[in-house]
């Protein structure tokens, strides 16, 4: 068969299948979609040089180190969400982890750092798998509201609980000398330290009056913004 014939041939294949295709009217936004399921199938992975945590997987294992000391947390994720039309946050994304390192760094947790986040009422938007917010309530902030859409509830509280276990368990980086609790490094005590998920919409009055039911002293985002349409919400 000729090279006409064959292209003829494939045009032809393609022509009669145009039908099953969905189209495409908004290029950006299909580039985000094909970019976060590639990421949490395929690109992910702890072993590429660009990637800080393997994204593929269901549960992770992480140490956020700040200065001479290190906070141990075990993050779970959802690849699978990341699969639905304009969702990324089943997983965690580099900017998550370096924003955490930041917090842990310098804070006054660290021994060497200005950073006092001690009696804070913190939001985080889009908190995704909630790595940042976990931080920050181990850094000892009053209260941490993680905040997301309804679909992103499960993950985050299952990452709350396994933050609560891990405050009971020895710190595995100073060889179980320690234990790290919740609250324990910063200014409140462990009683007073607070940490909860809820739904929130950008661009939306709250439902949850806890969010607004005291002054917001810091508001946190992290690898939210993927599609410029989406900016003006915040």
């Amino acid at each position: 068969m000729s090279l006409a014939k064959r292209e003829n041939k494939i045009f032809e294949q393609i022509q009669s299948r145009l039908s099953e295709y969905i189209r495409i009217t908004d290029a950006e936004e299909e580039v985000c979609e094909l970019y976060s399921v590639y990421y949490s199938r395929e690109g992910g992975s702890s072993r590429s040089k660009q990637n800080r945590v393997d994204s593929r997987k269901t549960e992770l294992d992480l140490e956020i180190k700040g200065g001479k000391r290190t906070l141990s947390l075990t993050i779970n994720q959802n690849p699978n969400i990341n699969g639905e039309l304009g969702q990324t946050g089943g997983v965690l994304w580099n900017s998550s982890m370096i924003m955490s390192e930041f917090f842990a760094q310098r804070s006054e947790w660290a021994g060497n750092g200005s950073l006092d986040v001690g009696e804070t009422n913190i939001v985080e938007l889009g908190t995704g798998c909630g790595l940042v917010g976990l931080v920050l309530h181990q850094l000892g902030a009053r209260r941490v509201a993680l905040t997301d859409q309804q679909r992103m509830m499960k993950v985050i509280n299952r990452n709350i609980a396994a933050a609560a276990v891990s405050a009971r368990q020895p710190n595995r980086a100073s060889g179980g000398s320690r234990r790290q609790k919740p609250g324990d490094f910063g200014g409140g005590s462990r009683g007073e330290c607070e940490i909860y998920a809820t739904e929130y919409l950008w661009g939306r009055p709250p439902e949850d009056l806890r969010i607004t039911s005291k002054p917001i002293d810091m508001v946190v985002v992290s690898d939210c913004v993927y599609h410029e349409s989406i900016a003006p919400l915040l």
